[in-house]
Formats: structure tokens, C-alpha cells, sequence
């Protein structure tokens, strides 16, 4: 069965724990709790430090988070993407967040966030019982060596910016333009898993190999003890995707034709410690970085373990320069991958890139993502043709993936992202959401999740109501919900649509829905149980 979506109605806790090991692992979230590292709730954290570029702005605060405003256009506010268009009411969209292209406030740097679950045991009733919770991180950087490993001193250049942790480690962000970053190539962007993709977790390590004879005798007669037969961190032959943050060429390419895959990592480990690989010995990630849109970890550093005790961010000198139309960080018109198109009409419009298939930007910068075979493959096998005989997906009847961009489920945006359609989702809309034998997303009697966290494809959330309330009005309302639906009303209060084969009590505490196909309508038992119901909401309602 597929791992448990965050929040499922039987489960005690809100959704916003959603991309949790414990939900990953099928686990009820019980609570959220926000570490924020003040004295007060109230409080408003101190400003300890400023630092300001040529256009662009930050601020370091008391409890280690940094904050940036100002121009964004080589990612030098740290936010994750970059700003290249310079207009007010314009915004960066993803699939899952909407930033404004213009950021003329403080914006906070979320780059080093992270969680982990809390056990607490706690007395519920007469009994003892283990709680987790979901424990949100900032102002810290993840760090095995320092416990409380902080932003100490921050440092802003013409369209870069540095920062400097305290156990020693830089970051670097924004322009690569003349090398500010500290290299030249890939350089530590994979350093710490940054660039690492999603590997599905191996059930068990493999068995041990057998020792020959010989390797028996060398070992009784050497003084030196013998390694372990084989070591925990096993290498798989499943391989994932690495991919760097920012504008530049590291990024992960799927193998065409006779073509082998760029920037490809490899899946290491079993259980939850599996993870991808995009470091060596594994892998040499190859390409080059144009611009950095959130802090990555110093090259210097990463490959001498140097302690550093100071930075500075310097400036730099630029000529002004015409051109007909927009030119890459090297120069090229269109980057060489479009053509300069005329405005129709003489005014204010300026000359603009058309680029060619498959790529996208203001100078054709990037690279749009490609479906591939193996895409469609997966969304063929990611459906129950047990139970949906013709739910089975056909590219000649539901669309082409193979070689088309946003694999044929969407369309490529200016930033080289694909803006997917509904019910499907991915970097390059590879993911499509469960339906049914007539096609139909959740059977339509859901809404589509996705959350690489907790489950690598898309799921369904079902449609349900619990009609026991103490406000009358949302019982009623409730009640006739699952009365036009005509779904069953469980003995817990709750109605709901759920997975045939796995039963409502799945769906229900553990959030394995299906399609959400079944609504197990009984109708000689529903009217004496809604009339029953009602009763006990007027009762509590009295009381």
C-alpha cells in the first residue's frame, strides 16, 4: 500500500505537518509545533547586523535568520529564484508558492529551515502513551558537528552575497558572472544533498556476501582484523535525479536516443536512511553555474574543511553596452537558441528573444524539461489495471509524454519551470493524478495531493463530511451532504468516499484512499442512523 497522506480524518493534528519523516512514514502527526528561537512570543527579534549591495539589501537578526529586500535579478536575495522581470503585480510561480518579482520589503531567507520529530510521552486518561511532534526549525543550520551551528556575519557586493556560519562555514549567492561564487564549475551545489532528487526507500539491506576459502585463511593469518563483509551504506542500481538550484548548466538531463543521462546520482542506503547520491565517489556533477538563487555551501570549504573566521563581498566594474536584443551572461545573442524578433509597431516595446523548442527565458537562458519514456511508463504502471480494466494510460488516445516538453501535460514558463495542467504535477508534469475506468480524476469525488515527501506520486484526499456538531445548522448541513452524495454515515459521525478494496477504517486513519470510488451506501441503515445522529447534536447542543 502507498505511505499515509499527512492528515487523515482519524488522525489528531492540521495539515500544516505535512512534510514530515512521520508522515512520510505513514505515522499520525499529533501536533505542529514552531521552534522560533525568542524570548518572548511577541518579540520582535534584534537586528545585529546590515549589510548593503549596489542594489540590494540584508539583515541579520538575533536568532540567526536572515532577512533580503531589494533588486533580485542574479538571485542575490537568497529566495529561491531569481527576478527577471522587473515589473510591479509581477510573480514567480511554482506549483506550490506565488513570490512577487518586485521585493520591496524584507523578505526572510528559508534556505536552512528545517524539522525533526519530537517524542514526548504523555498521561492521556490512565495510560501513558508516546506522541510525536512535528518540531519546525529557524534561525539554525542543520549540522552534526555544532548543535547550535548559526549565521554569525552577513556580507552584501554589487549582486552577490555571503554569509558566515558559526562553526566556520561561507555561503555564497547571487552572480557567477566573473566567478564570485567561489568556482567555476559545479561546485559544492550538491554539497549537503542540495541538488539531490527522491530515491524510494529499500525494504531491507541485502544479504552479506559469502567469504571464499581464501579470504577465511588470509584473515586467521593476519594480525590485522578483518572489515565487515559488506557496509551499511549499500549501492543500488536505481538512479535519481541531481539537479543544482539556480541558472546554469549542473542541472539533470534524461538519456536521448544514443545519449547517456547528465548529472545522474545513485540510490545508496536502505529504509529511511535511502537517500541520492550527487557527491563522489558516486557522481562528478558536470555543467556550470551562471547565477546562484539561494546560499550554497562554499567550494573551498567543501574541499579543504577549511574553518573560516571573516568574509567580505567585493565589487566589481561593468561597461554599458547596446545590443539588439537580449544577450547571455557570456554575450550571445538569444544565447544563440532563438532568434531577435522586432516589435510590430515603433514605441516603447524592445526588441524580444523567440527561442527555439524547448527552450525558454529572456535570452533563451533555459532549458524547458523533456517527458520521457520512462515517464510514460510510469504512469501506465502507477494504476490498479486490476481493479480499472480500462483505466490504463495510452499516449495515442491521452496525450504524448515521450520527448515533449512538460511532457506534453503543460506548458514552459519564461523561467524554464513547467506550469502544469490540473492533475498533474512534477518538474516536468510527469505525475498524473489516480482516476477511474471513465477517466475521471479521484473519480470526482476527491481533490489530487502531491507531496514528494510523503508519497512520490499523486494521491487523493476524498470528499467528507462529519455531521456530528454541535452547531445545528452544520450538522444539517452535513447531513444533507452525505445524504445528496448518498454515502454512508459511519457510526464515528463520518461519511466518506474511500477505496473499495481497502475499506473505509483505511481511508479514514490512515489516508489510503484509492480513487475514492466507493461510498458503501446502506440505505436501510442510513436514515435510522442520520435520525440518531441528529438526536445526539441536539443533545450536546442543550447542554
Amino acid at each position: 500500500p502507498s505511505p499515509a497522506p499527512p492528515w487523515a480524518p482519524g488522525a489528531t493534528g492540521p495539515s500544516n505537518s505535512s512534510t514530515t519523516p512521520a508522515a512520510a512514514a505513514g505515522t499520525p502527526i499529533n501536533n505542529f509545533v514552531p521552534a522560533a528561537v525568542v524570548e518572548e512570543p511577541d518579540a520582535i527579534p534584534e537586528i545585529v547586523a546590515l549589510a548593503a549591495g549596489s542594489h540590494h539589501s540584508l539583515a541579520l537578526v538575533k536568532t540567526g535568520e536572515m532577512f533580503a529586500w531589494g533588486d533580485n535579478f542574479f538571485g542575490q536575495l537568497g529566495l529561491g529564484y531569481e527576478s527577471l522581470q522587473r515589473e510591479p503585480d509581477r510573480f514567480h510561480k511554482t506549483q506550490s508558492y506565488r513570490q512577487p518579482e518586485m521585493v520591496d520589503q524584507p523578505q526572510r531567507i528559508k534556505k536552512f529551515d528545517y524539522i525533526f520529530i519530537e517524542k514526548r510521552m504523555e498521561v492521556v486518561g490512565n495510560a501513558t502513551v508516546e506522541r510525536q511532534y512535528t518540531v519546525q526549525i529557524t534561525g539554525k543550520i542543520k549540522s552534526d558537528a555544532l548543535l547550535d551551528n548559526t549565521i554569525t556575519q552577513i556580507s552584501a557586493g554589487n549582486f552577490q552575497s555571503m554569509a558566515l556560519s558559526s562553526e566556520g562555514g561561507v555561503y555564497t549567492w547571487g552572480t557567477n558572472s566573473l566567478g564570485q561564487q567561489g568556482t567555476c564549475d559545479c561546485g559544492a551545489c550538491a554539497h549537503d544533498y542540495d541538488a539531490a532528487g527522491y530515491c524510494a526507500p529499500n525494504s531491507a539491506p541485502p544479504a552479506p556476501p559469502a567469504p571464499d576459502a581464501d579470504a577465511l585463511l588470509a584473515a586467521a593469518q593476519s594480525l590485522v582484523a578483518a572489515p565487515p563483509p559488506y557496509v551499511a551504506k549499500q549501492k543500488w542500481e536505481k538512479k535519481c535525479e541531481c539537479s543544482c538550484a539556480g541558472s546554469g548548466t549542473c542541472k539533470y538531463a534524461p538519456p536521448s536516443g544514443d545519449l547517456e543521462a547528465i548529472n545522474e546520482g545513485t540510490c545508496v542506503g536502505y529504509g529511511s536512511e535511502t537517500r541520492c547520491e550527487c557527491v563522489e565517489p558516486y557522481l562528478t556533477m558536470t555543467g556550470s553555474i551562471y547565477k546562484m538563487d539561494q546560499p550554497m555551501y562554499f567550494a573551498l570549504g567543501a574541499k579543504t574543511g577549511f574553518t573560516f573566521v571573516t568574509i567580505a563581498a567585493g565589487g566589481a566594474m561593468f561597461a554599458i553596452s547596446q545590443s539588439k536584443c537580449p544577450n547571455s551572461d557570456t554575450g550571445v545573442e538569444c544565447s544563440g537558441l532563438g532568434e531577435c524578433q522586432e516589435p510590430e509597431e515603433v514605441g516603447n516595446e524592445l526588441p524580444k528573444c523567440v527561442c527555439e523548442l524547448g527552450f525558454a527565458g529572456i535570452f533563451c537562458e533555459h532549458s524547458c524539461p523533456i517527458g520521457t519514456k520512462k515517464d510514460a511508463d510510469a504512469v501506465r504502471a502507477d494504476h490498479n489495471f486490476e481493479k480499472f480494466k480500462n483505466s490504463r494510460y495510452r499516449e495515442e488516445t491521452d496525450g504524448v509524454m515521450t520527448g515533449m516538453i512538460c511532457a506534453g501535460h503543460g506548458v514552459c514558463s519564461k523561467t524554464g519551470a513547467c506550469d502544469c495542467d490540473e492533475n498533474w504535477f512534477g518538474d516536468r508534469c510527469q505525475h498524473m493524478c489516480p482516476w477511474d475506468n471513465d477517466k475521471r480524476h479521484c473519480s470526482g469525488n476527491g481533490t489530487c495531493v502531491y507531496n514528494p515527501e510523503v508519497q512520490v506520486t499523486p494521491y487523493c484526499v476524498c470528499d467528507r463530511r462529519n455531521v456530528v456538531q454541535k452547531d445545528p445548522e452544520l450538522a444539517a448541513e452535513n447531513t444533507k451532504f452525505c445524504a445528496d452524495k448518498q454515502l454512508f454515515v459511519w457510526p464515528n459521525g463520518w461519511c466518506s468516499y474511500y477505496d473499495a478494496s481497502q475499506g473505509f477504517d483505511a481511508c479514514f486513519s490512515q489516508g489510503l484512499c484509492g480513487v475514492c470510488e466507493d461510498a458503501a451506501l446502506r440505505p436501510l441503515v442510513l436514515v435510522p442512523l442520520l435520525f440518531s445522529i441528529l438526536f445526539s447534536v441536539l443533545v450536546i447542543f442543550e447542554l
